[in-house]
């Protein structure tokens, strides 16, 4: 058997292994500090030595060592020997660092040339600290070997092993059992090929070649090779193999060979397999038990290409434009033919095909959701590492990460949050002292949290710090003729708080490499409402602030009010509308240059969907004295859009025009109707930002 496997076949399967064992290494090594449970232990542990075993199988050496020597501190840390403290923490979340470097430099295919050399180095010397033998944790071969049943030999292949020995070579047994979750068996046996030949020769295996290069055995095989190399020296490189459940290693001898076994192999391979060296032919040997295998059990999902799930996405929302049309089609024709039994058959069929469009859209959407634990995960580590560079004391709680949203939002949330947390832990939590001053506790809290409210996602970043001063704000946006003072005065707390998503606003007294450049919350806005999304912000001064961002679940179709402006129709997202008016003229009044109504005593600003879009064209036919008004919502804020008419509700496909013509103020995409014509999707929050800051 040629053991030149090409393992770039099985690269991209050790990359999504790879960031699938950081993650819970990254997730769990944070809590360990905090929390050092034998449960959280034996995780990281698990993790850390699949990823040894499967990097070393791929040949990178450099990526097996570091998780070698995480694997012994690991291994002390759960036998006691050793106990978490900062300098553990740190060496181990060090480790993790290197770890993702040298994925990444093997994802750019630049290998894992990585001088690990000193971070290796340092986690030898916390284990040997740890106790003074602290090699009896990798050394120990009795607990690492274990007796098992053996195969029976061919008296050909018992013969041409007596005769090595014979001529004055040393003949080792070695039996293998997989774990069951080993998925990739033949990476396994090859890699343990490699570790003998790399101090011997291979004379015999069980099962054959082919049946190990096929994988036609369950999870057990045995080896025969001659070494000139010491037993421990052999013990060692056997034990680096991955996803090992039970090793069996001692020299060979007639003797126990013909010994009686506790268990007969079930069936034998009939098939001859080639020989492994001219002088010691190989001859059938036993094959796998005949007992069923749970493998195609253990396998319940499939990686899906992210590319794929987009074009479903795709095919799937031009069902939905289709399906609308035939439903207009057919409500045409059923007031056409009320009394034709075949209309009857056409609408029974359309609304099958809308039950079953809308099952299959669900489907889709679920594939293309994520949980938001997936952006949660990078925090804890980012917090643990920026309050320790403030020489502040900050605990992240975290909840609902098993909210899920449209991957095209994950995709774009996490950099707003990070910004949103950095700014927490740097402007939001005080420093020990002063919290001790102010009777609060040293350290610090800053709250995550995501939940569902109807179509969106609520993501919260609550700190218990020292609040914004609302005052100050007021006299930098004044300083920086931002507003003037008579306008400011004017204002509501909550508006001036809006200064802080002014581009180049900050009141930092210091500017640091963390924060205070007033560049960020100004992004962190922009990215939020080109996400159809918003953020609220409240804080009480002296006990902390809260962000509260609100985001749609998915970026594809959504359900919509139809109206008309001027001739042409508007889709309003229904997430965004409170209530729809038909007013009379009269009740709209001016203050101040801007139109405004009462509404159940609260006095509403007024767009005119015609003025701001800046709209020509007859208008609807309708009565001068009234007016339609859809009331919609930002936050806390209201205001009533003045249209000609009202069509109805609709479900539609969200298409960009930045692709073709650029997206204009107050405009966020357009969709395709039934009818084949085309409408504009209103973009709510830019429509509410056209207007100056405290006029709305």
């Amino acid at each position: 058997m040629s053991n030149d496997l090409d393992m770039s076949q099985y690269l991209d399967l050790f990359l999504q292994e790879a960031e699938e064992q950081l993650s819970i290494l990254e997730q769990e090594t944070v809590k360990l500090e905090s929390d050092p449970t034998t449960d959280r232990l034996n995780l990281i542990f698990r993790a850390a030595h699949t990823l040894k075993g499967s990097s070393r199988a791929m040949g990178f050496l450099n990526f097996g060592d570091v998780t070698h020597e995480m694997e012994n501190v690991l291994d002390l840390l759960r036998s006691g020997q050793l106990t978490v403290d900062r300098e553990v923490a740190d060496a181990l979340l060090q480790s993790l660092d290197a770890l993702m470097a040298i994925r990444d430099q093997i994802a750019e295919g630049q290998g894992d040339a990585y001088d690990a050399a000193e971070l290796t180095a340092r986690l030898e010397r916390i284990a040997k600290g740890g106790s003074a033998a602290p090699a009896a944790s990798v050394e120990a071969p009795k607990a690492a070997t274990t007796e098992m049943a053996r195969p029976a030999l061919e008296s050909e292949v018992e013969e041409a092993l007596k005769a090595t020995i014979a001529a004055g070579a040393k003949v080792y047994e070695t039996t293998i059992v997989l774990t069951e979750e080993c998925l990739m068996k033949y990476v396994r046996v090859f890699m343990t090929l490699n570790a003998v030949q790399e101090q011997g020769e291979v004379l015999h295996t069980v099962p054959g070649h082919e049946a190990l290069e096929d994988e036609s055995f369950e999870r057990q095989f045995t080896l025969y090779f001659q070494s000139t190399e010491a037993e421990a020296d052999l013990l060692r490189k056997l034990r680096g193999i991955g996803d090992v459940q039970s090793l069996h290693f001692a020299p060979w001898s007639p003797a126990e060979a013909s010994a009686p076994q506790p268990e007969a192999p079930a069936a034998e391979d009939k098939a001859p397999a080639s020989p492994t060296a001219a002088a010691k032919p190989e001859v059938a040997a036993p094959a796998a038990p005949t007992t069923p295998a749970k493998k195609a059990e253990t396998n319940q999902t499939v990686r899906v290409d992210v590319a794929r799930l987009d074009s479903l996405m795709n095919l799937v929302g031009e069902l939905v434009i289709d399906r609308t049309r035939i439903s207009q089609i057919g409500a045409q024709l059923a007031a056409k033919y009320e009394m034709d039994e075949n209309i009857e058959a056409l609408a029974e069929s359309v609304g099958h095909i809308h039950r079953i469009t809308s099952d299959l859209q669900d489907e889709i959407m679920k594939a293309r959701m994520l949980p938001i634990e997936t952006v949660f995960a990078r925090f804890p580590r980012m917090i643990r590492d920026l309050a320790s560079k403030l020489n502040k004391q900050v605990k992240l709680e975290m909840k609902g990460g098993e909210t899920e949203l449209d991957r095209s939002v994950i995709e774009v949330i996490g950099d707003p949050l990070i910004h949103i947390l950095r700014n927490s832990v740097d402007h939001g939590i005080e420093s020990p002292e002063r919290r001790l001053e102010a009777g609060k506790p040293a350290e610090g809290t800053v709250h995550l949290s995501a939940r569902h409210e109807e179509n969106h996602i609520v993501i919260e970043i609550q700190d218990d710090g020292g609040g914004i001063d609302v005052q100050r704000i007021k006299a930098k946006a004044i300083k920086q003729n931002l507003i003037t003072a008579e306008a400011a005065d004017r204002m509501s707390d909550k508006d001036i708080l809006q200064f802080i998503f002014h581009g180049g606003f900050s009141t930092a007294e210091v500017v640091s490499d963390v924060s205070g450049r007033g560049v960020g919350m100004d992004i962190v806005r922009s990215n939020l409402q080109n996400l159809g999304g918003l953020i609220d912000l409240d804080t009480v001064l002296g006990h902390g602030t809260k962000f509260t961002l609100r985001l749609p679940l998915t970026l594809a179709i959504i359900r919509g009010l139809l109206v008309k402006v001027a001739g042409v129709v508007f889709v309003i997202p229904l997430g965004s509308v409170v209530e729809t008016l038909h007013l009379a003229s009269s009740e709209i009044k001016s203050i101040v240059s801007k139109e405004v109504v009462l509404i159940r005593g609260v006095t509403t600003p007024i767009i005119r969907l015609r003025d701001r879009l800046r709209m020509s064209g007859s208008c609807d036919q309708q009565a001068e004295d009234s007016c339609y008004v859809v009331v919609v919502g930002l936050a806390e804020k209201r205001a009533g859009l003045v249209v000609d008419s009202l069509v109805g509700e609709q479900e539609v496909v969200i298409k960009s025009l930045s692709r073709y013509c650029g997206e204009g103020a107050g405009v966020s995409g357009a969709t395709i109707l039934g009818n084949g014509s085309v409408a504009l999707i209103t973009d709510v929050n830019s429509l509410f930002g056209l207007d100056h800051q405290g006029d709305i």
